[in-house]
């Protein structure tokens, strides 16, 4: 059974394999002849502290007469889990579409 799915901006293809279910993704950063095998479940977002200052933290930006504005700041990783539940299949075709 194959499904496509968006999930968090990703087009990911799910297929059933005897080894179970996996997404399949095309990533823009990656040469057009790979191809990642990732477990969703594994995959999570980290939230990075900036140091002195936490995770989220207003910030003043330059003030214009007596208008004051800030700016809300943050950082937001993606922890992959366990490698061992993902990985690449490489040098599918030879780039040329074919």
């Amino acid at each position: 059974e194959e499904q496509t799915r968006n999930v968090g901006g990703v087009n990911l293809q799910t297929i059933e394999t005897d080894f179970g279910r996996t997404n399949i993704m095309l990533n823009r950063f990656m040469p057009i002849t790979d191809l990642a095998v990732v477990s969703l479940e594994e995959c999570s977002p980290v939230f990075l502290e900036i140091p002195g200052k936490g995770h989220f933290f207003a910030e003043p930006l330059a003030k214009s007469g007596s208008a004051e504005k800030v700016q809300i700041y943050g950082e937001i990783g993606l922890s992959y889990g366990n490698e061992l539940k993902h990985g690449k299949i490489s040098e599918i075709g030879n780039g040329d579409g074919s």
